[in-house]
């Protein structure tokens, strides 16, 4: 081939790839690169960056706080009227949780969760490092409650519970471990026998983190809608929560009244992209088996991300914060706090993904009127007893921080994030 030829052929080349790149680039005008990263992550595809990260989440800590109560002696005679606590804790510990997929579609998932599967005590996270070990005065709350469950049972029956139960003594000084992990009384094999629901270990911790069938199918798929990407199908294969429906149904009242059905929730793990303040979002708490609503709380900086702040509703607060209970008539030594004790979820809009949770959970012994038992029991009628509440933080991993950085970059979009927060009644 001669020289004049191989200058043409390269003309020619050199022409076919100028024109070539010049389609291509007056194509890529026309794409929406941003609706194009948005509807790959509702893919949800199988072995992503993106799912491989949310199956070994929640990564975070679990902080227990208890009650020690000061005053059981000198409340018990009458000499006070009102149980004197004080709140012991941090008790620490790491978790980390796995999402199990169980099947995958194009349109939904199914997975199992496990919220605990890696437990660990951190004691230098602790107020000290052998506080497992501190004793600690609470009430016997197995005794309360067990008692509580027959406060409208005929009077032979609460004459029964106070003999089997005689030996018994209202409060118990033992050590936090033991009300954590171990909590038994010597007469609870035979109020088994005569009370529904007993267990032989009643630890605090024991029985909150026991395993549970958490199995959510949640939508996926451009097909469904991005505003519906994560939104929950089904919770172990009901689209209700059959305990507390029976309660509703029971007491007559309406799903408003304890929101029970599962429609337009979410799993709480990932929400749809693309959010706004006004955009309507609800969680399931399966602490409490009923459905929250997020509020829009404010803008906020996480972790170098614009983010919403969202508060949930109704939920038990720590320290009776924003509850109608007039703690302060049986109670003293609780001190609500919005810094301290109010939940919130924090998120990212653009992709929907929660930077940070922390959820603060109080467990109460709610006691009827006492009247029937024995003279100590009945010193605790109308109680709203708080046995411990705990705070998790669930914080977004800093790899996961860098693969949504380099999307956001990519998608040129900063939206603040917004909190929404909790908001207790």
């Amino acid at each position: 081939m001669s020289s004049r030829d191989c200058i043409l052929c390269k003309l020619i080349s050199l022409t076919i790839t100028a024109v070539v790149c010049s389609v291509l680039f007056l194509a890529s005008l026309h794409i929406n690169y941003h609706w194009e990263f948005i509807k790959e992550h509702v893919r949800f595809r199988r072995n992503s960056p993106q799912q491989n990260g949310w199956m070994h989440s929640p990564q975070g800590m679990l902080r227990v706080y208890m009650f020690n109560v000061t005053n059981a002696e000198s409340f018990l005679n009458g000499t006070d009227l009102r149980l004197k606590i004080e709140q012991i804790g941090p008790i620490a510990y790491h978790v980390t949780g796995l999402n199990e997929i169980l099947s995958q579609t194009d349109d939904n998932v199914t997975f199992r969760r496990n919220p605990h599967n890696i437990f660990e005590f951190d004691p230098w996270a602790s107020s000290s490092p052998d506080i497992l070990n501190q004793t600690i005065i609470m009430p016997n709350i197995i005794l309360l409650s067990s008692a509580a469950k027959l406060h409208d049972w005929v009077f032979f029956v609460r004459h029964a519970f106070n003999a089997i139960t005689i030996n018994e003594s209202a409060f118990l000084k033992e050590t936090i471990n033991y009300f954590l992990w171990d909590f038994t009384i010597p007469t609870l094999s035979l109020l088994a026998h005569y009370v529904p629901n007993i267990v032989s270990n009643c630890g605090l911790l024991y029985n909150a983190l026991r395993p549970k069938d958490l199995i959510y199918n949640v939508k996926i798929g451009v097909d469904n809608g991005i505003e519906n990407f994560f939104r929950v199908n089904t919770f172990n294969n009901k689209t209700y929560f059959p305990q507390q429906r029976a309660y509703v149904k029971r007491a007559k009242k309406s799903d408003e009244h304890c929101p029970v059905i599962l429609d337009n929730s979410f799993d709480n793990s990932l929400f749809p992209p693309l959010l706004t303040p006004e955009t309507e979002l609800n969680i399931i708490a399966t602490e409490s088996c009923r459905t929250l609503k997020l509020n829009y709380d404010r803008d906020v900086v996480c972790q170098g991300f614009n983010a919403y702040r969202e508060v949930p509703t109704a939920f038990s607060a720590p320290h009776f914060m924003n509850t109608a209970y007039n703690f302060t008539k049986h109670f003293e030594g609780l001190s609500p706090d919005k810094e301290k004790h109010e939940a919130e979820v924090i998120i990212e809009p653009t992709m929907g993904i929660p930077l940070e949770e922390k959820y603060r959970f109080q467990i109460n012994i709610p006691l009827p009127d006492m009247k029937g038992f024995n003279k100590d029991l009945q010193r605790f009628s109308h109680m709203v007893i708080p046995s411990f509440w705990y705070e998790f933080v669930s914080l977004f991993q800093i790899s996961s921080s860098l693969q949504l950085s380099f999307v956001l970059i990519q998608l040129r979009n900063f939206d603040n994030f917004r909190i929404w927060t909790i908001c207790q009644h």
